[in-house]
């Protein structure tokens, strides 16, 4: 009776939700212009774009499942979440100074294996983290900021959109300020979120 009147949420949940938030207010400050740098600045066709797309989508799922399986044996998911989580952010800033497709392709296959290697550890670290009764709204929180960091990235970029003229250093700064939550979230991951011990 006493933990149906409470909901719970371990640190490890709070401060992998807080990351969410922050890597998605830089993924999606760069989402909506990275088509646009792509075509109208490196000279990228829309079915290049789509093939960038395709080949970031199949790595990211590829990853998903390699690391959950990785992290099984090791048993040390934080440090998959926090390798996966720091490959992304360090490769956002460097969009910035891009030149040529080739890198830019590099770039956002780098970034989307790093989605792929963070996100089935991490999951596993909530459940982990959490016992039966709170599991279902752990996942909500940790969802629910995810949600908010994209709604709080799309405003930001359209507000710097609508205050700078639409150009190539406009693109460029975007990419390199979506640096900063990301590597801020980093940094708290490290400091504040604990591998469980290992299930018998």
């Amino acid at each position: 009776m006493e933990d149906s009147k409470k909901m719970a949420f371990s640190q490890n949940t709070w401060w992998l939700s807080i990351m969410s938030f922050l890597n998605d207010v830089s993924s999606e400050m760069i989402q909506p212009v990275l088509p646009f740098f792509l075509i109208s600045v490196l000279s990228l066709s829309k079915g290049d774009v789509g093939l960038i797309e395709g080949l970031a989508a199949a790595v990211t799922s590829f990853f998903l499942w390699y690391s959950g399986v990785w992290s099984d044996r090791v048993h040390a998911r934080k440090k998959i979440v926090v390798f996966g989580y720091t490959l992304s952010a360090f490769t956002k800033p460097l969009f910035g100074v891009v030149m040529t497709p080739w890198q830019a392709a590099l770039l956002r296959v780098l970034d989307r294996s790093g989605k792929g290697l963070r996100d089935t550890p991490r999951d596993a670290l909530i459940s982990e983290s959490t016992d039966r009764a709170h599991r279902g709204g752990s996942f909500g929180l940790n969802r629910a900021f995810d949600m908010l960091g994209r709604v709080i990235g799309s405003l930001l970029v359209l507000y710097i959109l609508r205050v700078l003229p639409v150009s190539a250093e406009t693109y460029r700064f975007i990419f390199k300020i979506s640096f900063f939550p990301a590597i801020i979230g980093v940094v708290l991951i490290i400091l504040f979120v604990r591998d469980r011990p290992a299930a018998r």
